[in-house]
């Protein structure tokens, strides 16, 4: 993960959720089958969708979507490090993650639903 991205290599990983051009503030579930948080938005946990596959059929695990998290924060680009400076994403269990802000930050959690998630095997 070095370089300039290429142009729509983000799609070709699916998302945890997606939005509609025509409802901007909607996100609806790809990945992810539900989700949890607080009022003041400081934490969020997603459920994985069980029947949620990669490519090769592997199922896609709450652990592909912390090591994604982690693999951006170490070597992708500098703004999404700087972006997401404080920000944890653990794998609670199998299909649940837990995204922690160091303070509450509604945009900069949503922004994270759009992450596209690559197999840890990656």
């Amino acid at each position: 993960m070095r370089g300039v991205p290429g142009e729509r290599t983000g799609e070709l990983y699916d998302t945890l959720f997606t939005s509609s051009d025509d409802e901007p503030s909607s996100y609806y579930p790809l990945i992810a089958e539900s989700a949890r948080y607080p009022a003041d938005m400081r934490w969020m946990e997603l459920d994985i969708n069980p029947r949620a596959r990669f490519h090769d059929g592997s199922p896609i695990t709450a652990a592909d979507v912390a090591f994604t998290f982690n693999k951006f924060m170490t070597e992708g680009v500098p703004q999404f490090r700087s972006s997401y400076k404080g920000v944890t994403v653990k794998a609670i269990s199998r299909l649940t993650v837990r995204i922690e802000l160091p303070k509450p930050d509604r945009d900069q959690l949503l922004g994270l639903l759009s992450l596209p998630v690559m197999p840890e095997s990656f």
